[in-house]
């Protein structure tokens, strides 16, 4: 291999891995934000993302809906899917003390199988692209990217830094952060906890709808991409560190370029095992993650 072609590939796999981390940031930060506020491990998180496809898909092929179109109406159902779920099973363990973190985890999980298994049986063989007319390739000169891959990475970075901005500029988003800081002294200022917390788990679902559209639209949506998801989801929010919303971001972008270099230095059937062996070697020596988390 030339050095020009050698160098021409591992800039294409940076690339691909930025992208990657793109769509894995939205899930990551939806995970970070529930545990932030809620203080739970939500393992439906990546369900949520799988859900947010197979919502697209349902609506572009059987009601006729265009991209855009179905994937708002399916990030909107995935929110309020998000607000049932802590509504009905999740609210009745508040105030339990410990018991409510262990009650939550096993309840997340069992939503995760339940989510998982109704596509199953809804579409057990769907397993697809979702449909997009975006095939062009822009020329960056040295290097050319693909038209969809360019706006599948430029949407997470839009939606953060909205996000980012309504936590730092509106009420509610001021008190989410309160919540997440104090949830005792939020409280005694008048702050909803019980909302913050519907609110909170229902936004953090709709930025996994959000991925795993994103996600559809270029590796495809099947029954059991929500668990893949899902690890790929907590490794990051333990590499970037628990509860730390840059830390999320910074990680889900170092694990997206793990996993491409991987592909391209050894193979790809080895991507899991070296992130996962990164997160051990960065959890033995900053057991906080990259930047400290929420203990």
């Amino acid at each position: 291999m030339g050095t020009e072609v050698f160098w021409g590939l591992l800039l294409k796999n940076l690339l691909n891995g930025i992208v990657f981390g793109g769509l894995l940031s939205l899930t990551a930060v939806g995970l970070t934000l529930i545990f932030g506020v809620l203080n739970i491990p939500n393992f439906a998180q990546g369900e949520f993302a799988m859900i947010g496809g197979f919502l697209a898909i349902f609506f572009m092929k059987s009601l006729g809906f265009p991209l855009v179109q179905a994937s708002v109406c399916a990030v909107v159902l995935v929110f309020f899917v998000g607000v049932l779920c802590e509504r009905l099973c999740i609210s009745p363990f508040y105030g339990r003390g410990w018991q409510f973190f262990v009650l939550s985890f096993f309840v997340s999980l069992g939503l995760a199988f339940f989510f998982e298994d109704l596509v199953k049986n809804l579409r057990p063989t769907m397993c697809e692209v979702i449909p997009c007319t975006l095939t062009g390739v822009i020329d960056l000169g040295f290097f050319q990217i693909g038209t969809l891959r360019l706006i599948a990475f430029m949407i997470p970075i839009v939606i953060l830094f909205s996000l980012y901005l309504f936590s730092k500029k509106t009420l509610l988003g001021m008190a989410i952060i309160a919540v997440a800081q104090d949830t005792a002294g939020a409280t005694l200022i008048g702050i909803n906890r019980s909302r913050i917390y519907t609110l909170t788990f229902g936004l953090g679902a709709a930025l996994s709808g959000l991925s795993g559209i994103l996600y559809g639209l270029i590796f495809g949506i099947y029954p059991t991409m929500g668990m893949d998801l899902n690890f790929y989801g907590f490794t990051i929010v333990a590499f970037g560190g628990m509860g730390n919303f840059l830390g999320a971001v910074l990680a889900s972008f170092l694990i997206g370029m793990i996993d491409s270099l991987t592909a391209m230095f050894i193979e790809s059937n080895y991507k899991l095992m070296v992130i996962f062996v990164t997160l051990i070697l960065i959890l033995i020596f900053k057991p906080s993650g990259i930047l400290k988390g929420k203990s």
